[in-house]
Formats: structure tokens, C-alpha cells, sequence
């Protein structure tokens, strides 16, 4: 059956009524199957949650939150072996992740500005940062895809000075933990 809807348009020259026969067949494509306000024809993510905000699309709307996670780890100098008393923290951190797994981990290994080649310092960085990512991997099952490890150098200092305790607490590695969650839509009471 086909459907028809008569629509008065009012023409500007001299407002003369006219009847206008539009076909209302595509009134499925006015469906909105998923229940996320926005039209079948439209949404180009047909399964989204109802619970969530969605974009003009349809597809969910993600927020991402970031924060530094405290870890107290320090290397020798030249050095990229972890000493077994910072297991305990790598722990810690795996358990974080291991809790909530919308969590992605960049490690960041920092070198302190003793030398004067910065490709040593980054490469020496790099290295600690992979022996931190590897650990979370390999002993605490964490996927690798979301483990990034990023080699700072001596860049980014910790302590400013030319002396043994300032080069000791620059040679660390840090963790940002970046969370990517869905954007719950308001509750209208």
C-alpha cells in the first residue's frame, strides 16, 4: 500500500495556496533500530549500546582520561637491568591494568645528562622502558597492544643538577595510564 501525504506549501507570490502529493514509502528508513536517535539510513554503527552518546553517526562517543601512575623505579648508570626489588611495583601496575581493562599503559624510559651523546641516552632509555613493557607482557599477561613504550632520553629531567643524586633520580622509568571509556548519556528524572 502505497502511502501519500498532502502538504500545504504557501507560494510567495501572492501566497496562493498549492497542494503538494509527497510518496512516504521510505518510512523505514525513518526507523531507528538500535534506539540511539539516529536514523537507520543515517547510523553507520547499527549495534550501538542505547546507553551511550552517540555522534551524528550513530557510533559511540568515547571519553579519554590520562594520569601519571606513580612508579619507583631507578636504573644504574649505563644500565638497562631491573633490579628484582622493583618487581613490586610492576606488580602493581599490572594488577591495575588487569582490573580494568580499558587501560593503556605508555612506559617511559628516561636517562639522566651524564654524557655528552643523546643518542646513547635515548637508546639507553628505550631499553629500560622495553625491560618494564616486557615484564608486564611476559610474566603478568598483559596484551601487548596495550603497552607502548616510548624512549625519552635525557629530555625530560626529573632532577636539575650535575651531581650523583640528581643523574640517579633521572635514570627511571614512568607510567601514563590513558583510559578510553564510553560517554554515558544524561538521566532525565
Amino acid at each position: 500500500m502505497r502511502a501519500f501525504a498532502v502538504v500545504m506549501v504557501l507560494a510567495l507570490q501572492g501566497c496562493t495556496p498549492m497542494i503538494v502529493h509527497t510518496n512516504l514509502d521510505n518510512s523505514a528508513n525513518l526507523q531507528d533500530s538500535d534506539i540511539d536517535g539516529v536514523i537507520n539510513e543515517r547510523d553507520q554503527c547499527q549495534h550501538s549500546d542505547s546507553r551511550y552518546r552517540v555522534d551524528s553517526l550513530g557510533c559511540t562517543l568515547y571519553q579519554r582520561s590520562v594520569q601519571h601512575y606513580l612508579l619507583d623505579i631507578n636504573f644504574e648508570h649505563g644500565s638497562g637491568y631491573l633490579h628484582p626489588r622493583y618487581y613490586p611495583e610492576i606488580k602493581s601496575l599490572a594488577q591495575v591494568l588487569t582490573d580494568k581493562p580499558t587501560i593503556n599503559v605508555n612506559i617511559e624510559g628516561h636517562a639522566s645528562n651524564q654524557g655528552n651523546n643523546a643518542d646513547v641516552n635515548y637508546k639507553l632509555s628505550l631499553r629500560r622502558a622495553r625491560v618494564v613493557a616486557n615484564i608486564l607482557i611476559s610474566k603478568y599477561s598483559i596484551d601487548s597492544s596495550r603497552v607502548t613504550v616510548i624512549g625519552r632520553g635525557a629530555m625530560v629531567l626529573k632532577a636539575v643538577g650535575d651531581n650523583s643524586v640528581s643523574h640517579q633520580q633521572n635514570r627511571r622509568v614512568n607510567a601514563i595510564l590513558s583510559d578510553k571509556s564510553p560517554l554515558e548519556k544524561p538521566k532525565w528524572y
